[in-house]
């Protein structure tokens, strides 16, 4: 990294070279000479203290507050009446365990809230009976008809329940689980009685369930409802519904700060789409999830589901014709909940023959869904949480009917449910699940085609989301992930052919809940409940299946723990445990098959993601092998015209070389001056170890969030919008110092060069136009040969340095040199700052490693950088220390004799050429990603891509040689960004990241209690940052009083 250059033991904390070299500058305006200082020793404290407090607190909120620091208040019992604030609900007690049903969440959603998204509810004056259960949302039904809503249904049905031990307490703080019931958003399933998973966590959970509004009620879609109403009610209902546990669930003795958010079929959807909900945003809702027979809703855009809004108008004589009014939207909302519900059925999408299972589907709205499920995941646009996938063995027998008789029918009834499908994924999907000559002679009447059709739907609807989503999981670097497979099979269901259906796990896991097999209740299968339920209640409680699981039951492997190729999404990881109670088969753990697997990434392979027609949200299921290179800022780029992952690791290397060991080492041997030889070594040392153990986090961090592209992404991970700007204002900042440090480097050899015959702005300016022109090549791959050439520029010009210094060393050199020396702390820091900021160019890593063709070699590049840096700085500042003596400049070429000097300086012009190119291409690269990330314009040629990044390119340059050349206080303008912005970059920073991970990920502060060694020194990374950041703001800040007090600051612009 480029430093201070100055004379002597005038050293600065910048990373800049200054025009100390030239001291008739500093007279250039004698009036400076009598200014005194205005600011106090006191001011300046407060002022560095002030600048540097704006990175903790972004760390304190990222790290802090976001990770739920919460108070409880004082315990109190939980009695059978809550108050809630706008009700007191009255519940009871069951065998042990309290229970309040038929709660409120949210207003009745009728009238002018029909199709408007969730309010508040009403007050209630009067203590409410929350001792039965509330009515179910209307459902879709399969015909239209004139009968009243069903019993126990209606359209005020946003209710909740909560079950929770009847010891518990306000400060209980038990772990949460909210359960949401599927049902296909056509209907709300059944919700289940809390108390059997309760006892089965040995009363240490509270359980909720949730009514969610469905079908039209809760996803019609259409500009009227958009403009009218509000999309995606049904998620937004469920959103609300997580709001008020966080607000009341204390009031039960659960703890709002631990909540498992957990769902089966389209429950398990929703659990994943209030993961990517708003591209990810975390309001601290919940924080692990539990998702059984998971799958990917048929998301359509408004314009496709227009259709069912004005089959719904036309049924129900809403239209202009019959109401005479444009207003569709009003005439829906005073229909009387039957006569809206008479014709509340489901119709044949667009251009297929049969009606879906699931008409009314979540609607990709670009705000609650602001992508496709695919998308949003693989481009990490979802919360990092600890989570739970699976499926049954056989997903699909319910749902495709038994009197398949033909291919023709088989691909008809899968294009009704994918209306996608096209004609070559027709013929893949008849070649792949070809039909079985015969059927076993089931009592039920059943064709040829059934079990291959059914088979085929299973996968492409549940199963193959569950793997992806594991799989994407684990790229993300989310080690608490796990998979199942349920494979139990029920007399009845077997016998049937059914084998073990769509969410047969629910009976296991709720305790032979009402309607479930008896085989469950006094069968064989009852002893599955207590295995499930000790592996679901225990995740409930710790974020993972394992630590109270029942004794006996096998340890349930994360997905990707043994031998995973994180690069290419395959490997010997993908183990999940399978569930069976059959003689010689137990629970145990299974590696998923080949077959299967290879299944689903052909799936990928033929574009079943086909967002030419989205309504098939079933591209979701189909890219189960997406590896880091799918899901990083690039993506694929086989077909790209500008591919930017080209780079190997020793092409990576020499590109960190490049920009690190530049003129930063040239202010060394001035440092040892100051300190003394040990010392300053032993602190050379001691930081390129230290800076080798950060890349190693960074490094980390980003091969765990493949999505990071700069610091700003990374600042978005730790604490969102906040985060981003300013770790993204600090990386463009420091880029553009950085590139003016380089060109006054350049001025400096340019006027060494030629004795100062010219201006030394012009000398500025003529560096200037190569460095932008370096800086042109969109890609590092262009810039990293270059790169080449400048490591073996400096090196070499620090070979000559060393050699001249050696052959002409100064008089009585073996007594000038100190073993040590005493100074005192300003003194001493001003000197340390050298070697401090020597390292710093870990800003750029991430930029880097996003350019790699295998991004997992970066920690070779890294050991290459800091093995080579850390060597060559001992030695060259040892050496030119020893020979030049105590009054050694900086830079340290300038103590040579003047041939010698002027050969270093033009070996070394290359590398200041380059560091600056690197710099502002850095910049320049960040904006451009931010601007164009997953458009076109970053992978094409296009005129308008290409003139953005010429204007970013001359931008950068341009406000660098600008501020070069007209702030006389430049160099100490670099030390007041390498304090606020390169100390977190290179040193503190990396600790949060580890931290943040870790608490995420593994545990939250278990995880911190046992890794303890890496969490301390995870926190001592962190201080290490601020300790910098805040000395060296106080000390630059110091040096810039001294500095015009002694008349030393000359005008802007000046040629001296």
């Amino acid at each position: 990294m480029t430093l201070s250059l100055q004379s002597n033991h005038d050293l600065n904390l910048s990373s800049t070279p200054t025009l100390e070299l030239h001291r008739e500058k500093r007279n250039a305006l004698a009036v400076w000479k009598q200014r005194k200082p205005t600011l106090t020793k006191r001011v300046i404290i407060v002022i560095a203290a002030l600048s540097s407090s704006i990175i903790v607190v972004a760390l304190v909120l990222g790290l802090g507050l976001g990770l739920g620091l919460h108070h409880p208040p004082k315990a109190t019992p939980v009695y059978s009446v809550v108050d809630l604030g706008y009700a007191q609900y009255q519940g009871f007690n069951a065998s042990g365990v309290s229970q309040w049903l038929g709660m409120r969440y949210a207003a009745t959603p009728t009238g002018k809230l029909r199709f408007a998204a969730p309010a508040p509810p009403q007050k209630q004056k009067e203590v409410q009976s929350a001792t039965k259960h509330g009515n179910r949302c209307l459902s879709v039904r399969t015909s239209t008809s004139s009968g009243p809503s069903s019993a126990g249904h209606s359209e005020d049905c946003l209710f909740i329940e909560v079950y929770a031990p009847i010891n518990a307490t306000t400060d209980s703080n038990f772990p949460v689980y909210v359960y949401l019931p599927g049902g296909g958003f056509v209907q709300n399933g059944d919700t289940y009685d809390g108390a059997s998973l309760i006892k089965a966590s040995g009363m240490q959970i509270v359980v909720v369930n949730v009514n969610y509004r469905v079908g039209p009620h809760g996803f019609l879609a259409s500009d009227e409802v958009r403009s009218g109403g509000s999309l995606n009610n049904g998620l937004k209902d469920q959103r609300q519904a997580l709001h008020w546990v966080r607000e009341h669930i204390s009031k039960f003795g659960g703890n709002p700060n631990h909540v498992v958010l957990g769902g089966s079929s389209a429950g398990a959807a929703s659990v994943t789409l209030q993961l990517a909900a708003y591209g990810g945003k975390d309001d601290g809702l919940f924080h692990a999830t539990a998702a059984e027979s998971q799958s990917f809703g048929a998301l359509r855009t408004v314009e496709e589901s227009q259709y069912q809004y004005d089959e719904l108008v036309a049924r129900t004589k809403c239209d202009s014709a019959h109401t005479k009014t444009d207003d569709t939207l009003a005439c829906l909302r005073k229909l009387s909940s039957d006569n809206l519900q008479s014709q509340n059925t489901g119709t044949p999408f667009p251009n297929t023959i049969r009606r879906p299972l699931f008409a009314y589907n979540p609607t990709l709205d670009h705000d609650f869904i602001p992508d496709y499920t695919l998308n949003l995941f693989s481009s990490g646009r979802f919360l990092k949480l600890p989570a739970i996938y699976g499926d049954t063995t056989d997903e699909g027998t319910i749902f495709v009917p038994r009197n398949l008789d033909n291919p023709t029918q088989s691909f008809d009834w899968l294009q009704a449910q994918f209306p996608a499908l096209n004609t070559t994924q027709e013929h893949w999907i008849q070649e792949t699940y070809p039909p079985s000559s015969t059927e076993p002679d089931y009592p039920i009447k059943t064709s040829t085609h059934w079990s291959s059709t059914s088979t085929a739907y299973g996968e492409l609807r549940y199963i193959c989301p569950g793997l992806f989503l594991n799989n994407i999981y684990h790229l993300h670097g989310i080690t608490r992930n796990w998979n199942y497979r349920y494979a139990v099979l029920d007399p009845a269901n077997e016998k049937n052919g059914y084998g073990t259906p769509h969410v047969a796990e629910i009976n296991a896991i709720w305790g032979a809940p009402p309607g479930a097999p008896s085989s469950y209740r006094t069968g064989a299968n009852k002893e599955m409940i207590p295995v499930l339920q000790g592996y679901w209640s225990s995740f409930i409680r710790d974020f993972d299946p394992n630590t109270y699981r029942v004794a006996g039951t096998p340890r349930w492997e994360e997905w990707g723990v043994a031998g995973f190729d994180s690069d290419n999404g395959r490997g010997e990881g993908r183990r999940r445990v399978v569930f069976q109670n059959r003689a010689g088969q137990g629970t145990e753990m299974e590696e998923v098959p080949g077959e299967q697997w290879e299944r689903s990434a052909t799936m990928s392979e033929k574009k079943f993601d086909d967002t030419s027609s989205p309504s098939l949200e079933a591209e979701d299921t189909n890219a189960v092998v997406l590896g880091y290179h799918d899901t990083d800022v690039f993506g694929r780029e086989e077909d790209h015209q500008i591919q930017y992952k080209t780079l190997s690791w020793p092409l990576v290397a020499v590109l960190m070389i490049a920009e690190i060991v530049s003129n930063g080492m040239l202010s060394l041997p001035s440092s040892l001056a100051v300190v003394g030889l040990v010392p300053g070594l032993v602190l050379i040392v001691f930081l390129g170890i230290f800076a080798l153990f950060t890349s190693w986090l960074l490094i980390q961090f980003k091969l765990r969030h493949p999505e990071v592209h700069n610091m700003g992404d990374a600042g978005y991970i730790l604490a969102g919008p906040i985060g981003r700007e300013i770790l993204s204002f600090g990386t463009i900042v420091f880029a553009v110092l950085a590139t003016g440090s380089q060109l006054l480097a350049g001025q400096i050899a340019l006027g060494v060069l030629s004795s100062n015959k010219l201006c030394l702005m012009l000398y500025t300016g003529i560096f200037a136009i190569p460095t932008l022109f370096c800086a042109l090549p969109r890609t590092l791959d262009r810039l990293s040969w270059l790169s080449v050439v400048s490591v073996v520029c400096i090196i070499a010009a620090a070979v000559v340095g060393m050699v001249g210094a050696g052959l002409h060393p100064v008089n009585g050199w073996q007594d000038q040199y100190r073993v040590t020396v005493k100074t005192d702390f300003v003194t001493a820091f001003i000197s340390i700052t050298n070697p401090l900021f020597a390292y710093a160019g870990h800003f750029m890593f991430f930029i880097l490693i996003s350019e790699m063709r295998q991004p997992k070699d970066a920690m070779k590049a890294a050991y290459a950088l800091q093995i080579s840096a850390t060597t060559f700085y001992v030695l060259f500042a040892a050496i030119s220390y020893i020979y030049l003596g105590p009054d050694v400049a900086s830079p340290s070429f300038t103590s040579l004799p003047l041939k010698w000097s002027k050969a270093a300086y033009a070996i070394a012009i290359p590398n200041f050429l380059m560091a600056g190119s690197l710099y502002s291409h850095t910049a320049a690269k960040l904006l451009f990603v931010r601007f164009f990330r997953r458009s076109r314009h970053l992978h094409e040629h296009t005129i308008f891509g290409w003139g953005v990044w010429i204007f970013l390119i001359v931008l950068m340059n341009a406000a660098a040689f600008v501020l070069a050349i007209g702030v006389p206080i430049f160099n100490y303008l670099i030390g007041i960004g390498a304090s606020l912005f390169a100390s977190w970059y290179t040193y503190g920073i990396a600790g949060a990241f580890w931290l943040y991970d870790s608490w995420m990920y593994k545990g939250g502060i278990e995880a911190w209690k046992k890794r303890w060694a890496m969490c301390g020194l995870s926190w001592l990374t962190l201080a290490a940052g601020a300790f910098i950041c805040v000395a060296g703001m106080y000390v630059t800040v110091k040096q810039i009083v001294d500095a015009y007090a002694s008349g030393e600051v000359s005008e802007p612009f000046s040629c001296g």
